[in-house]
Order: structure tokens, then sequence, then C-alpha cells
């Protein structure tokens, strides 16, 4: 079985042509964790085709064993466009990239969210900056998120973050659409035998990436330091400053909570300031300031935003909200509606301080440190030793997520690498798909498990629509991969140190630990015996004694089938 290619070519015009005769053969290379690209050469001696496939042009490649191919498989932006004089003629190499890896990284972001679902934070980000993009597919997932802030940031990163704190991921297929969805392996319910792999693969063993020990250090952990949270009435922010005031007892001011309410169509955003105490007033320095935007707040509800300081836990604080608009267009700020609390007011003068006979403005503030969590694999320093690898991600602002995720990048690297070649393929009806699992059965190296396809590779050569073979790529599927590669390691092993030892040989290693016996004897008995019996006997204490003669019991013997043979 075969499959068979096409391409299309979408110019900016919107006229759409099928590569023909002038084609001289492309590469398509998809991948797991990387940009899918395709490369195309054309031979073009009277600069027809320069002036038609131009950088901004979209292309389609189709693949799968009909012929023509029906299967959509790559959907990309024509990047780079070079001419290439060879052998008299006149080539163009063009080169594609993912169209959603395009889009995605040129398109920056700058938002924050809070108190929402991972999902709906992707399907907000998708519609707003890339909207081209199909988003029925994209999922929540058990994940929160308290807060996220974007500063200007590429799309796909943002996606990425995301992925990362809600244990999620994503991928777009070739017809646009997004998948988003809670982190698991997906099967394809495909296929790949030993019959169909050209040559048989061996395995790769490789110790460079181990790590034994995890260091991930986030941002400032969120923790509810001050507060009231009774709601019980409202001040309308059309024709006076309001502050209520607080003393911390953590350094570091991070986030910050209101209890608020739009009112009408407000002029702008609600500002505020957090500033030191002087002489019980809000009068003292301005050490930070913070806002939301008329578009964030709507309905009465607490509403969040950054706030970023370092503070004095000897000193009080008061957070500050500005006036704004008229009494149809502006804001409320809720409060507990006592009659023997403080806040301070300000209309056109100086500040009022109502101590201890009014009310008290709605807050929430959290401060605290650094987020720090280290995971440690015992069992591979003793192994391994200590090698160790520190992850800085400011956006992470929990300490379980921090855990989690240390966990996860150790239990990823802890393992040493028992990787398979990449596979060449032959009999495939359609390409697998990267990023899901397929089914692998090699009974030559006893091998029967799912694995992760990380990329597929396939050459069409010049004049040729159809190819028989594919290029794969698997990676480890934590749950199988590594543990049944290294079973098969450790059973060659074993196999080839019984082919090797003699029976006479495993009889003298038996008497050698359990005996009292003249080594020197025994190292006589046979000069080709004695050759094999040194390499088995690789202790220093056991090599320094044969040097004098005599008898001894032997208390441990250790092995080294390395060296037999």
């Amino acid at each position: 079985m075969v499959l068979y290619g096409k391409v299309e070519i979408k110019d900016l015009s919107g006229n759409t042509y099928v590569l023909g005769d002038e084609n001289r053969g492309y590469y398509l290379s998809l991948h797991y964790d990387e940009a899918d690209s395709l490369t195309i050469h054309i031979v073009d001696p009277q600069d027809i085709f320069k002036n038609r496939y131009v950088v901004g042009s979209e292309v389609i490649v189709y693949c799968d064993s009909n012929n023509p191919p029906t299967t959509k498989v790559f959907n990309g932006i024509i990047e780079k466009v070079r001419r290439i004089d060879k052998f008299g003629l006149r080539y163009l190499e063009i080169e594609v990239t993912e169209k959603f890896y395009v889009k995605a990284m040129g398109r920056l972001v700058c938002e924050s969210f809070s108190n929402m679902k991972a999902g709906a934070i992707v399907r907000a980000l998708l519609q707003k900056y890339a909207p081209e993009f199909d988003i029925t597919n994209v999922q929540d997932t058990d994940v929160e998120i308290k807060l996220i802030k974007f500063n200007y940031r590429p799309l796909k990163e943002c996606l990425n973050m995301l992925c990362e704190v809600a244990h999620a991921d994503y991928y777009c297929d070739a017809e646009g659409k997004v998948y988003f969805y809670p982190k698991e392996r997906i099967d394809q319910n495909l296929i790949i035998d030993d019959t169909m792999l050209i040559p048989s693969p061996s395995t790769l063993i490789d110790l460079s990436g181990v790590k034994t020990v995890v260091i991930v250090q986030g941002g400032i952990s969120l923790a509810l330091d001050q507060s009231q949270e009774i709601t019980s009435n409202y001040v309308s922010m059309h024709d006076r400053d309001v502050a209520v005031k607080f003393t911390p007892t953590k350094i570091k001011a991070r986030y910050l909570e209101l209890y608020l309410e739009k009112v009408g169509n407000p002029p702008g955003r609600l500002s505020g300031a957090l500033v030191e105490d002087k002489d019980n007033s809000p009068t003292g320095p301005e050490v930070a300031y913070f806002g939301f935007s008329k578009e964030s707040i709507s309905s009465a509800k607490w509403y969040a935003c950054l706030l970023q300081a370092n503070l004095d836990t000897s000193k009080s604080y008061w957070l500050i909200l500005r006036k704004i608009g008229d009494a149809n267009n502006t804001y409320r700020w809720y409060h507990n509606n006592t009659t023997n609390d403080t806040h301070a007011e300000r209309t056109n003068g100086s500040w009022v301080v109502y101590n201890g006979n009014s009310w008290r403005p709605s807050f929430k503030f959290y401060g605290g440190g650094p987020v720090l969590a280290k995971a440690v694999d015992p069992v591979g320093i003793q192994k391994y030793g200590y090698r160790e690898e520190i992850v800085t991600r400011e956006d992470i602002l929990r300490v379980s997520d921090a855990r989690r995720i240390a966990y996860e990048i150790l239990a990823e690297k802890s393992k040493v690498k028992f990787e398979l070649q990449k596979l060449r393929v032959r009999g495939l009806s359609k390409l697998p798909q990267v990023g899901k699992l397929v089914d692998l059965r090699i009974p030559q190296l006893d091998f029967d498990s799912k694995v992760l396809i990380e990329d597929v590779e396939l050459s069409f050569t010049p004049g040729n629509e159809c190819v028989e073979e594919v290029l794969l790529t698997v990676g480890e599927d934590p749950e199988s991969l590594a543990q049944t590669l290294q079973n098969i390691e450790e059973k060659l092993e074993e196999e080839k140190r019984k082919s090797l030892e003699s029976e006479e040989a495993q009889l003298n290693l038996c008497e050698a630990t359990l005996e009292s016996f003249n080594i020197s004897d025994t190292l006589n008995v046979n000069r080709n015996k004695n050759k094999l019996f040194e390499s088995l006997i690789t202790t220093e204490t056991l090599l320094s004694v044969v040097q004098n003669s005599g008898t001894f019991k032997v208390d441990e013997a250790k092995v080294g089938f390395a060296d037999v043979g």
C-alpha cells in the first residue's frame, strides 16, 4: 500500500493551484512539540511561479491511500521563497510553516484573567486574537486559575503556560480546529508491526538528559492576609475618593480583590493606589497603583487585579479608589454597613477619616513569598549522582502547582532513556497523527506496547505522486515504553551472560561463594578457565588475595557481566 500526496497553493488573490509538472519534489515534517514544516522545490526557468507562489500564500497538503488523496494533513503559510540555479536550471525553494504556529507566534497578548477555568481562558484568547480558528473542541479542565497575566506574550506561549498550570494539552489540526483537553494519552487505534518496519529497529540508551532533582521556582505565593468580606451596602464612586486601612503581615503584596459593580457607562477605568498611613490618614507616600478596566466590571461581585509592592509590616497602609463619572455612570464599592468601623473619604479637599463610627469597604489583600517546590529521586541519586535542574516560572503562583510540575518534570527526566531509533514504516493507509499513541509490535525485541508518535516525515521525490515509506519518531509513553525497553535490555544481557558462561565456570562460582577452597589451585586447573574465572571476580579485595597462595573462605563475590568474553 502506498500513500498519495497532493499540494494546493492559494495565492494572495484567492486563486488555488495544484502543483503539477513544475513540482520537483517536496518534504513534509509533522511534529508533536514544534511547528510543522513543508519544503517544496519547483522548477521555474521563466520566473512564472516566483510571481505566483509568494510569501504569505496558504499551502494545504493532502495525504492518504486514495488517488487523489482527500485527507488534509497540513495547512501552512509560505514564509520564505529562495531562487536556486542548479544543473543549468532555475529552481524555487519554498519554505512553509504551520499556519496555527505562524498566527499564534505573531500575535501578542496583553490580558489578565482571574477565577476562571483554563478552557474558558483559551476560548477567550482565541476568540480575540485568532478568531479564524475553530474553538468548538476546547474543553474545560478541573483546575481553576486564580490569577494569570499575559504581558505582551505571543499567543502560543500563553497557551503553553495554561497547559502547564492546568495540566492540559492542545493542538490545532489541519482543518483549523483547536483541541484543548486535560492531559492524557489518546490512542489512534493504529497498529504497526515488524512486517511494516524496514529495517528492524534497535534500542538506544541515553543518560545525558537524566535529572535526579528538579526545583521549580515560581512567582509569589498568594495567601489571604487582610480582608473585610461583608458586602451589605455600597458607596457610589462618582463624587468622592474612598479609602480603607489595614496593617499587613506579609512583606510581598501581589494580589487584590474588591467587591465592585458598574453603573451605566463610566467614562473610563476605575483606578486606585496603595499609600502609606501618615498620622492615621491616607496621605503618606504612594507605593503602588492598580486599576480595573471598564470592560472587566459588570454586576456586583469580587474582582481581582495585581498589586506589586514590597511592604513594611510595622506600618499601616490605605487602599484608595478614585472618584469617576456621574451618579448614573460610575462604579460602586461595597462595604459592611456598620457604625463602628473605619474608612476615609475625600471630595474636593482634604481627607476625612471616620474612626470607629462608620463602615469599612470590602477588600481581600493577598501577600506572600516566593513559590518554591523540590522533587527528589533518591534511588536515582544513588545510581547517577546529584543531577539537578532548576525551572523558573513566574506565572506559577501556588505551591501545589509548583510541586506538581516539579514531579512531572522529574518523572520525565529521572529515567535513563531507552529509545527506539527512527522507524521506516511501509504499508500505511494513512499518516499517524503526532501526539497520539499507536500499537508497536516487534516480536524479535519482545516488544508489544503503545508508543507516542512525536514526528512524522515523508519525502515525495521529483515526478512521484506517491511514497511507500514514512519515517516515524516514537516518543516515550511514561507508563510503558521506558520500562518495556529497559526490560528488553536486561533480558538481552541475561541471555548474553548465559551463552558466555560454561557450566563448569558456573559451578566454580557457586563453590567459591559457598565453600572454602584454595584459589591458587583452582586457577591452575585449566588455563582456559583461568581467564574466564578472573573476569568473574571483580572486587579489589579478591584480586589482591590472588597474588598470595593459601586457603581462605570467600564471603562475597561480585560478577561483572559486561567483562565476560
